[in-house]
């Protein structure tokens, strides 16, 4: 099947046999991941409309041409679908209505099969990588990319308390079941990471005006007398540096 380019958006789109001439009409949220779902499934024999798996067990994948017939916003995917579906009459479309689970809530049981269905081996990304030069590709996009204040404050909305209490996968976990335990020196996940200007301003800011509970306090006191100890006995015993 032929490829469509890399930013293709939303839109309807048709598959064609090039030996009948009879095609499929379908629409989609971004068309190049959508042309890709068709090509893998039909390679791995588990696509889901019968007639196009027949025609590319007979007559193999090269056979389906993939082209765009227009570009629409998502909210209107499935009125110009049923259109393009009337007005062509494709042979290879299942149904005659055009539909779609956009919007539509899934149950958690659901939610698993489809990962279980999509994961591992039958993954249509499995086994695959992307080129140096597309890595290079989408670093650069992300460098330039920009959010307005508005999606910077649903993204910062989104993320509170999402590592929080038993939220935090190391919620409870001490000494040595914790991940952290024992690292230094090179070891120290933080280990020649120097911070910026900004970054001491902004957690000096931060700190202002918090307050510590009575307990957190006591073992912050606790915590410097057993160091000033420590360091008393490496004296007298002429071990201290």
């Amino acid at each position: 099947m032929n490829k469509v380019t890399k930013e293709t958006g939303s839109g309807i789109y048709k598959i064609t046999s090039k030996i009948t001439g009879h095609y499929y009409i379908g629409s989609a949220v971004c068309l190049n991941i959508r042309r890709n779902q068709h090509n893998w499934r039909l390679n791995k024999g588990v696509h889901h409309n019968i007639k196009m798996q027949s025609y590319c067990n007979k007559y193999g994948i090269d056979d389906f041409e993939f082209n765009v017939l227009e570009h629409c916003d998502k909210e209107l995917l499935i009125s110009r679908e049923q259109y393009y579906i009337d007005l062509l009459k494709p042979e290879l479309n299942i149904s005659p209505t055009a539909a779609n689970t956009l919007g539509v809530p899934c149950s958690e049981k659901t939610k698993i099969k489809i990962g279980e269905a999509n994961s591992g081996t039958k993954s249509w990304w499995y086994g695959k990588h992307h080129t140096e030069e597309h890595k290079k590709y989408m670093s650069e996009k992300m460098k330039n990319r920009s959010f307005s204040e508005e999606t910077r404050k649903k993204m910062s909305l989104s993320k509170q308390g999402q590592w929080a209490g038993e939220n935090n996968p190391w919620y409870g976990k001490k000494g040595e079941a914790h991940w952290a335990y024992g690292k230094k020196g090179i070891l120290s996940p933080s280990y020649g990471i120097k911070r910026t200007p900004e970054q001491i301003k902004r957690q000096s800011e931060s700190q202002l005006g918090r307050k510590l509970s009575e307990n957190t306090i006591q073992k912050m006191q606790d915590g410097i007398t057993r160091k000033r100890h420590k360091i008393r006995i490496k004296k007298a015993l002429g071990i201290y540096q």
